[in-house]
């Protein structure tokens, strides 16, 4: 089953039902997960990450264990009490004391439930949704100029990839729009001087680059930019936690492709308890076998 990847295919090629296969997985799982033992000082660094399960607003959170690259559990929904289930059905009070970090993007209810129950974690947000707010506000600010400015039009990616990766059409576009005196211009100025932070060596250093660059985002007039200036004010620990840790949800986001691969293959899940099954089996590295082999 874990060369396939699939409930049926393995049914069929070993000759038996896919009621049996299904069995066997969630019985392996529940034999891994009682067998799973954390060592001192092995799990201090977390990510928790939420991902779609049925069409709509339905969602799984998951717990990360992103030092050992594996799923430690997922929970049904991404609100308070889902996140609690997660942290304390997995982890006993002691462990919950040794975490050091969690990753995270800035969703309240997974802040929460960290700030009440790991109380020596540093909230770290994610440097890659913090990246995406940035791009989303220039983009906001390209999307009210480009009617009455010509330039802008079809610059969208433009103006949203990394410079290192425009062609050279586009590259020669991005330098024409970046000579003009247009919001999309400073905005897009701005989200790049904004790594300066995230770039920092020393906390001190990115403290003094996060107050320089909110004055200039208010000084600008840009009302995209400010926004997301305000919702940065209100994160501050958080995004400046990044430059202590250095971690990301990059492994998180891995996982992410890999529960989407598995949904793929299975058409969708209507049921959560088949859903958490097959990504612990595929991705929590539990000891899965009823014995041991010589």
């Amino acid at each position: 089953m874990q060369a396939t990847y699939n409930q049926t295919k393995t049914a069929v090629l070993a000759q038996t039902s896919f009621a049996v296969v299904n069995r066997i997985m969630h019985t392996s799982v529940e034999r891994g997960l009682k067998r799973r033992e954390f060592k001192k000082g092995e799990l201090v660094i977390l990510g928790i990450d939420e991902k779609s399960f049925n069409k709509g607003h339905d969602y799984v959170s998951i717990l990360v264990d992103i030092k050992g690259q594996r799923i430690i559990d997922v929970a049904r929904g991404r609100d308070k009490s889902a996140t609690e289930s997660l942290l304390t059905k997995n982890l006993t009070k002691e462990q919950q004391s040794d975490i050091e970090a969690v990753s995270m993007d800035m969703w309240e209810a997974y802040m929460n439930v960290v700030n009440d129950l790991l109380p020596n974690a540093d909230i770290v947000h994610d440097k890659f949704h913090i990246i995406k707010y940035l791009k989303d506000a220039v983009d906001n600010e390209r999307k009210k100029e480009v009617k009455r400015e010509g330039i802008l039009k079809n610059c969208k990616y433009t103006m949203l990839k990394n410079e290192n990766n425009l062609s050279e059409k586009e590259y020669y576009k991005f330098e024409e729009i970046m000579q003009t005196n247009l919001h999309t211009a400073k905005a897009w100025s701005l989200a790049e001087t904004f790594k300066e932070v995230l770039n920092s060596k020393y906390i001190d250093q990115a403290w003094a680059y996060f107050d320089m660059w909110i004055d200039r985002v208010m000084e600008s007039g840009l009302k995209a930019m400010q926004k997301v200036a305000n919702t940065f004010i209100n994160h501050a620990q958080g995004i400046i936690n990044y430059v202590k840790h250095r971690i990301t949800n990059a492994q998180t986001e891995r996982f992410n492709g890999k529960i989407q691969n598995i949904k793929n293959i299975a058409r969708g899940y209507k049921s959560f308890n088949n859903f958490r099954s097959a990504i612990l089996f595929f991705n929590g590295n539990l000891d899965l076998y009823s014995h041991k082999f010589q």
